[in-house]
């Protein structure tokens, strides 16, 4: 491994930063990997089904899952972020020295699956139909949820840098007796070392994000076009936020190369808080049922639409940057080599 390598290896600056010596190197220990990363997010999965539905399941065992609902699971948010948090924490310890955001997909994964135990926003829409109120309102609220759930996935991005510091994964020596307060602070330093160097690369990042946001919601628009007359269903709507997000930063990525997630995950996230704006600045659609929502935007509670459209960017960056990351193969025999918008990228550090 070249000493460019080892540095950023060190740092833990996540796939996109490593060499090709690097990728070959995770390759010969790409399958038992796999297994580890797969079975750390499937316990995410199970842990948010199980303790994450326990802390914030509502009386109505029919409502959606959303602050719209009130009652438990606007009480339960709290409780519910520092699961998050903590599920991540967990994540970043047993996994991410191999995969860096390994913690906040981990997160992910958990508040996808929780949100599928209540019901869709057709509950929500009747109920506001039967007092006579119409969909922008719902809009405006999604979209304030939306911003805290965001805030959510910062908390746990800042606990994985936390917990990166801790176990050395980004090359820093622990410090005994520092404050409550310089704990908080180092863990936004470990995700301010991820953040670009150069006046170049940031503008490049930050185009990179308005282009994966606005692609995202033009492919939210694009899979929804036979759904508008179909009764909404949980997978339906993760499927839309996710692959809106993983094709968006996939093909994003082949035109502003980066080297951090960050920024397509900054995108899409935008995009969900944006698309409930557009949701009510358009109104109703008079020719509807009640049930059924009028902008494609709405048809994702704000938890699914959050957790899988950020969910679908890292996907989408992973492949992106080393499309045989998930490859079914074990040894680094006929190991796939970083593409060119990868080498790119790396040439831009």
């Amino acid at each position: 491994m070249t000493g460019g390598g080892r540095r950023f290896a060190r740092r833990g600056k996540g796939v996109a930063e490593l060499t090709g010596q690097d990728v070959v190197q995770r390759q010969e220990h790409r399958f038992p990997v796999k297994v580890l990363l797969y079975a750390v997010w499937i316990a995410s999965g199970l842990l948010f089904w199980h303790v994450g539905y326990a802390l914030c399941a509502p009386v109505d065992p029919e409502a959606s899952l959303s602050w719209a609902s009130g009652g438990r699971i606007l009480a339960g948010f709290v409780p519910v972020a520092l699961l998050a948090g903590l599920t991540a924490g967990a994540a970043t310890a047993v996994a991410g020295r191999w995969a860096v955001d390994a913690g906040v997909f981990a997160a992910a994964v958990g508040l996808s699956t929780l949100s599928v135990r209540g019901g869709t926003v057709e509950h929500l829409l009747l109920r506001r139909a039967d007092a006579g109120a119409g969909s922008r309102g719902l809009a405006v609220s999604f979209a304030g949820e939306a911003l805290a759930w965001i805030a959510v996935f910062v908390l746990a991005g800042w606990i994985s840098g936390r917990v990166a510091r801790m176990l050395g994964l980004t090359g820093q020596r622990e410090t005994s007796g520092a404050s409550a307060l310089m704990t908080m602070l180092d863990g936004f330093t470990a995700l301010r070392e991820r953040l670009p160097s150069s006046r170049a690369e940031c503008v490049t990042g930050l185009t990179h994000a308005v282009v994966a946001g606005a692609l995202a919601a033009a492919l939210t628009i694009v899979f929804c076009v036979d759904l508008a007359r179909r009764p909404v269903s949980h997978g339906q709507a993760i499927f839309v936020c996710s692959a809106s997000a993983w094709l968006a930063t996939y093909f994003t990525f082949k035109r502003f190369p980066v080297r951090t997630a960050l920024y397509p995950a900054v995108g899409v996230a935008a995009a969900c808080v944006v698309g409930y704006l557009i949701a009510m600045l358009s109104g109703g659609k008079a020719d509807l049922p009640p049930n059924l929502p009028s902008s494609p935007f709405l048809r994702a509670l704000p938890m699914q639409a959050v957790a899988g459209a950020i969910g679908g960017s890292l996907l989408g960056f992973w492949f992106a940057f080393d499309p045989g990351v998930f490859a079914a193969r074990e040894g680094s025999e006929g190991a796939a080599a970083p593409s060119d918008v990868s080498k790119k990228a790396r040439g831009r550090r």
